[in-house]
């Protein structure tokens, strides 16, 4: 495993530092690249326009321009860069470059249809970037990101594993009876397990394919179908050794992914739930269902206000929000396949635009030392995981704290 994982590693890196090489050899290098987010920033250097752009390698870059321009979200460009300050760790981490002669050009967006039939269906502009970001993986409005953020959910609004599971659980279940039906009269020898799990995974590329290749839910679907190959082989999936192996194998796969926080995250969140399960494996299924997402909430915040900091006590209502957006999520993909989308939007809005109070909390590096710790003793020591989580309680009430004062 080790050294299959050190074989593709050396094959990804060494292509991703050829192309890196090949972009800096020039002073000027011309590209074409999409640009996928496009905003105005104001500061002591006066006013520009910011573009986030994602060439078809997968390189995502910014470049600033003080040119006037129409709005070019989701549209293709022509540009000059200048590379010559790009590190290969900026190379994979995103970097800024300075650009010039940005050209419009004639290439569309596949998706464009399905923008326009999305935002058809709603009367806010608003709704419209919800429900784009929702099933399309689009940028979030920044005031709908900063509710988001205030009530604890972001990790419902990005397209990531979550969904993937959501839209597997679906699938399945709506796969199950044909297949049963025709397994007892054609092909009683087939194991509808393993079956269904790859008719799922077939249908999760084809929706990856309609992403454009969504980084975070490439990164889900890889570690699926990684999950299945060793269920396949008869591995433990459940087990931090199968985690560990699948982190390797998608870092050697995907060099981004080391500077991804995203992927920091999602790592850290199934990381969580195995340590969960195995301190309480004997609870009945839908009490630990129950507990698991009370858990994760608390669990997280440590991790999370390392890097983001916004808190708000209203983000206790994320546990609950994360278990009715289990519903939630399909029945409003349903609504929009019958044009039916925009019901329910005046409360979505009202719910995620709500005057939440926050503040800013940040975990400093003594809380992080001890969230470590522990976390690894508790892999094996239930007093451990008690202590985690009394620590990660202890969190919480100084955050509130914080906020109170």
């Amino acid at each position: 495993m080790l050294l299959a994982a050190l074989l593709v590693g050396l094959l990804s890196w060494g292509f991703e530092y050829h192309a890196f090489k090949k972009l800096i050899e020039e002073p000027k290098n011309r590209l074409q690249a999409q640009v996928l987010l496009q905003y105005t920033k104001k500061d002591e250097k006066g006013e520009r326009i910011v573009l986030k752009l994602r060439t078809q390698e997968g390189v995502q870059f910014y470049t600033t321009t003080k040119e006037p321009l129409q709005d070019l979200t989701f549209r293709y460009v022509s540009l000059t860069i200048l590379p010559q300050k790009i590190t290969f760790l900026d190379y994979l981490k995103g970097f800024y470059a300075p650009s010039y002669w940005i050209v419009l050009r004639p290439e569309r967006d596949f998706r464009g249809p399905l923008r326009a039939w999305i935002e058809g269906q709603h009367k806010e502009a608003l709704a419209g970037s919800l429900y784009r970001t929702l099933f399309l993986a689009d940028p979030l409005e920044k005031s709908l990101r900063e509710g988001a953020s205030r009530l604890g959910i972001s990790h419902l609004l990005a397209i990531s594993g979550f969904h993937l599971g959501v839209l597997s659980g679906v699938l399945w279940g709506i796969f199950w009876f044909p297949y049963r039906f025709l397994q007892r009269r054609f092909f009683p020898y087939r194991n509808a397990f393993y079956d269904l799990g790859a008719l799922t995974l077939l249908c999760m590329f084809g929706y990856l394919l309609l992403l454009g290749g969504s980084p975070s839910f490439l990164r889900a679907l890889a570690m699926g179908v990684w999950g299945y190959f060793l269920l396949h082989r008869g591995v433990k999936i459940l087990s931090f050794s199968s985690l560990l192996a699948v982190g390797i194998m998608l870092v050697a796969l995907f060099p981004r992914l080391l500077f991804s926080v995203g992927f920091f995250l999602s790592m850290m969140g199934v990381f969580l739930i195995f340590l969960h399960l195995r301190h309480t494996a004997h609870l009945k299924g839908w009490i630990n269902f129950i507990l698991l997402n009370l858990c994760l909430y608390f669990w997280m915040l440590i991790p999370v206000h390392s890097i983001f900091e916004t808190f708000s006590p209203y983000q206790l209502f994320s546990p609950l929000l994360t278990m009715l957006f289990t519903l939630f999520y399909p029945l409003a993909l349903f609504l929009h396949l019958v044009g039916g989308g925009g019901m329910g939007d005046d409360w979505v809005l009202f719910g995620l635009l709500g005057g939440y109070e926050s503040i800013s909390v940040r975990a400093t590096w003594p809380w992080m030392a001890g969230y470590g710790i522990l976390a690894l003793l508790a892999m094996r020591y239930l007093w451990a995981y008690v202590g985690f989580g009394a620590l990660c309680m202890s969190f919480f009430f100084y955050a509130i704290y914080l906020f109170l004062g």
